[in-house]
């Protein structure tokens, strides 16, 4: 149809800087990977979604920049709590005006 797709990074809890607290809402068996393997995953699915924005010249949304790692925001390791859905929508939304007047 000709659309042109706008990739988004995922925001989480899981962080490099995640406390005691943090890390007991984090469900580590239903990813099967302890705290720094499961960190070093997003970071690389991070990365790998920034190279094909960069390699296919579409824009991006860094959610994970502003979202990350804070845990008023989240349930468990990626469920957003009412808050931490309102705030990314919030922020989503202004950065995809940004993104259409730009074109």
């Amino acid at each position: 149809i000709g659309a042109t797709p706008i990739l988004m990074t995922q925001p989480r809890l899981v962080s490099n800087t995640n406390s005691d607290a943090d890390k007991n809402k984090i469900q580590y068996q239903y990813v099967n990977l302890n705290h720094d393997t499961l960190v070093d995953a997003f970071n690389k699915c991070d990365s790998i979604i920034f190279e094909i924005a960069n390699s296919h010249d579409v824009d991006i949304i860094d959610a994970s920049k502003y979202f990350t790692g804070k845990p008023e925001l989240f349930t468990d390791h990626v469920h957003t709590t009412k808050l931490g859905s309102e705030l990314i929508a919030k922020k989503t939304s202004h950065l995809l005006e940004i993104i259409f007047s730009q074109k």
